[in-house]
């Protein structure tokens, strides 16, 4: 069955390159992946109903609103959702590596893993919608039906690497193939993790630290938006699903205009690998900083407001063309692996965000509350992004071969040597 199909997508869909392809199951997968996640940041505001007796009004109330969610310390099931991506996000890192070229790489990340923050613009008012009309239980079914359905199509269709791919043609495999060897990315690495250079060496920890800053700093927009915009500027349900979508519909934008200016300034040698990344920290962790100052003086002004946050989200996108790509610079042998590590130090800050919000402001939903829930974010963006400005690097680390994969490369570099000189000589 699996050869049938094989054979009818080579005469039907050989023309399409295979990573493009990879790159449209990933697109999906990253879609379903997040809105089986952040479906609850709007679901949870349905479920709990705040007492109608009680008079509770959003400070900032726009429109009169009847239906008044309860403030309630529901950031403890957010937990549930948090880090959902698990393994995702460094299998697919290994697999970039593997199979993306590195000049591709900032384009690829943005397009693909930033499906999520499309998949956030989406599900937000999907959900809303979904809600209103059949309840929230409702929003769960879709959201999970459609997840169930795109697993099918990635087991049946996707493949570890470029050489196990029955449908890839020899041209882009031989492309693909000696980008890969250029860069630094073999097959014949050591099967050993190198765990104590790794943990030793700062360009790691680097990544890993910008990407906490990052990851904290998101986690306010992404589980706690919703909330805020219902409490503080009193949005409707379908109000609320459309505006918190916004800023992460930026963010999609941000950041395939961010990588792309990226790998261009690094293609026609403006940049160097090393400048790019730093350049685009700064703005993917700066910008966020300078417009969450913005939220904090523009009071009840919900156009201001939305404003900055959705310009926060938009240089945010930056991010792929600096720390969430810069793993595959310095060890593309174990991008998977050291996504892994900072996914799960990351994991530590993303808990922390709901917990912290929600003993802030329970009991005091009111726009002060939240101010000081907004200026605890700006240290944390500058101290982590001036870590990754020091310690950062561009170049791949020596233990990215492995002990036996350096004796090899290194071999081969010499044979390759006699080689050239015997062909001058000839």
């Amino acid at each position: 069955m699996g050869r049938k199909a094989d054979r009818l997508l080579l005469a039907t869909m050989g023309w399409f390159p295979a990573r493009l392809a990879l790159a449209v199951m990933a697109w999906f997968g990253f879609i379903n992946l997040y809105m089986v996640r952040v479906n609850l940041s709007v679901i949870i505001v349905a479920m709990v109903r705040r007492n109608e007796t009680d008079g509770f009004t959003a400070p900032c109330l726009r429109i009169t609103n009847t239906t008044q969610g309860k403030t309630t310390d529901f950031q403890d099931n957010e937990e549930t959702g948090e880090r959902s991506a698990g393994a995702s996000w460094p299998s697919m890192h290994a697999c970039v590596a593997r199979w993306i070229p590195p000049l591709e790489r900032s384009r690829f990340i943005a397009s693909v893993y930033f499906g999520a923050t499309l998949s956030t613009a989406f599900t937000l008012p999907l959900c809303g919608v979904i809600i209103a009309a059949h309840g929230w239980a409702a929003a769960f079914y879709v959201t999970g039906a459609l997840s169930l359905v795109w697993c099918a199509f990635w087991f049946a269709f996707m493949h570890d690497s470029p050489r196990q791919h029955p449908r890839i043609s020899g041209k882009e495999l031989r492309y693909i193939e000696d980008a890969l060897r250029a860069s630094g990315t073999s097959s014949s690495r050591s099967t050993k993790l190198p765990l104590k250079s790794i943990l030793t060496s700062l360009p790691v920890w680097a990544i890993v630290v910008g990407d906490v800053g990052n990851t904290f700093g998101l986690n306010l927009f992404l589980t706690q938006l919703p909330t805020y915009m219902k409490n503080i500027l009193g949005f409707s349900i379908k109000e609320n699903g459309v505006v918190s979508a916004l800023p992460f519909l930026l963010r999609y934008t941000g950041a395939l205009t961010w990588s792309n200016l990226g790998d261009w300034l690094i293609r026609k040698g403006h940049l160097s690998i090393r400048k790019s990344r730093k350049l685009f920290s700064v703005i993917a962790m700066w910008g966020p900083g300078v417009m969450i100052i913005g939220v904090v003086y523009s009071g009840c002004n919900s156009q201001a407001i939305v404003t900055f946050i959705c310009l926060a989200l938009f240089f945010n996108g930056a991010v792929t063309a600096s720390i969430t790509v810069n793993h595959t610079d310095i060890a593309p042998n174990f991008s998977g692996t050291l996504f892994g590590i900072a996914n799960t130090l990351c994991s530590f800050g993303g808990f922390s965000v709901p917990v912290m919000v929600g003993y802030m402001t329970h009991g005091e939903q009111t726009p002060s509350q939240w101010q000081k829930v907004f200026w605890i974010f700006i240290p944390v963006y500058i101290i982590t992004e001036i870590f990754f400005l020091v310690f950062s690097s561009g170049t791949v680390q020596p233990w990215n071969y492995g002990e036996a994969g350096e004796q090899r490369e290194n071999a081969e570099e010499s044979e390759l040597n006699k080689l050239r000189e015997q062909d001058v000589k000839a």
